[in-house]
């Protein structure tokens, strides 16, 4: 039997893939919670990135077979020692993880699972619980789970946690792995290179708990407000659209959480048209992607309706006509998501005058 072939038959299914700078107050438990796992087809594969503290005890301590460690001599940073770890990873499945996060027992076994059953996902993240220094809970986090809403997201922020991914290693690999020139924001670009070609997806279950604090990977990683504006600025600009500038970004972002508080009043006309821009090119120039690209104008539309609804006092009856116009455009049916009141009472007759009759259903 030939190397290959006998290499081949030991690889294991998955490589869970942790690099790991000094952190050591939480590196035990997060490798704990990979060893306990309810999926045991797989491989620990840790990256030390030139760890000055205890992190090296702590890996020496380890005395599991699936674990696998390799050392940087010296600190070459996050998106190196991934690419690093691609390089040496078996698993024909990559699952991140860091170093300061703690995975549910069968986080593993419901994510093979879902790829298992839909080969043409690239890549499954999933929801996730925020915790704190000491692992109690601050609050669930839930993400988009289908692709038209996730492909959407992208052009704004990141829709996924990184720790909580698994993607297929042939995939990412044929795309030349994470882009080195981004310090911070390698994941946020790796997932939107790879959603313009592959189907990815989220489960909505919380599968990760992602600790924030003062010392942990999120907090202590940099500042990568400046990528993530970049690599959402590309991703506009793909679409045959001008790049937005940081500010407008901000307030494209802030309108479609539905958090538009930060918002002027006579600055929610432009952001919307901006953002309802972005939505008609997608779903534009994307038709064999995207599911149902009438459902996600729909949905968008309708989150930007319940903002309104949250700041129609703050606008002119002016403003506040031009927007319903601009939604009643994008997704006929909107209207329907905006509640009575003595306000719409009083523009019902103005708004058949911008084009939306029959978008409302009739006054009882």
């Amino acid at each position: 039997m030939s190397d290959d072939v006998r290499a081949a038959q030991t690889a294991p299914r998955v490589t869970v893939l942790m690099t790991v700078f000094n952190g050591e107050r939480h590196l035990r438990e997060a490798i704990d919670s990979v060893l306990g796992q309810s999926f045991g087809d797989f491989e620990l594969l840790v990256v030390d990135d030139g760890s000055t503290d205890g992190t090296a005890a702590v890996l020496g301590a380890i005395t599991d077979a699936r674990v696998r460690i390799t050392r940087n001599a010296t600190n070459i940073g996050l998106t190196r020692s991934l690419n690093r770890g691609l390089a040496l990873a078996r698993g024909m499945l990559i699952a991140r993880h860091d170093a300061d996060d703690v995975s549910e027992p069968d986080r593993l076994a419901r994510q093979v699972a879902f790829l298992d059953a839909n080969p043409d996902v690239a890549l499954v993240g999933a929801a996730y619980r925020k915790i704190d220094e000491r692992g109690a809970l601050l609050g669930d986090r839930m993400l988009p789970v289908d692709y038209d809403r996730i492909r959407w997201i992208l052009h704004f922020y990141c829709p996924f946690v990184h720790s909580a991914v698994v993607f297929r290693a042939v995939v990412v690999r044929a795309m030349g792995d994470y882009d080195e020139e981004f310090v911070y924001a390698q994941d946020y670009d790796l997932w939107s290179r790879l959603a313009v070609a592959h189907r990815v997806a989220n489960l909505p279950d919380s599968l990760v708990r992602y600790r924030m604090g003062a010392t942990t990977l999120t907090a202590t990683i940099g500042d990568q407000s400046g990528e993530v504006v970049h690599i959402a600025a590309r991703n506009i600009e793909s679409l045959g659209l001008p790049v937005p500038s940081a500010a407008t970004l901000s307030a494209m972002s802030a309108l479609i959480r539905g958090d538009a508080s930060a918002l002027m009043p006579t600055d929610f006309v432009t952001t919307l048209d901006g953002v309802l821009a972005v939505l008609d090119r997608l779903c534009a120039s994307s038709p064999q992607m995207l599911a149902d690209p009438d459902r996600l104008k729909h949905d968008v539309a309708r989150t930007i309706a319940a903002t309104l609804k949250q700041h129609a006092r703050r606008l002119s009856d002016g403003d506040y006509r031009r927007v319903l116009d601009r939604l009643s455009l994008t997704a006929p049916l909107v209207a329907r998501t905006l509640p009575g009141s003595r306000r719409m009472a009083a523009l019902r007759g103005r708004l058949d005058r911008v084009r939306i009759r029959g978008a409302m259903p009739p006054k009882p």
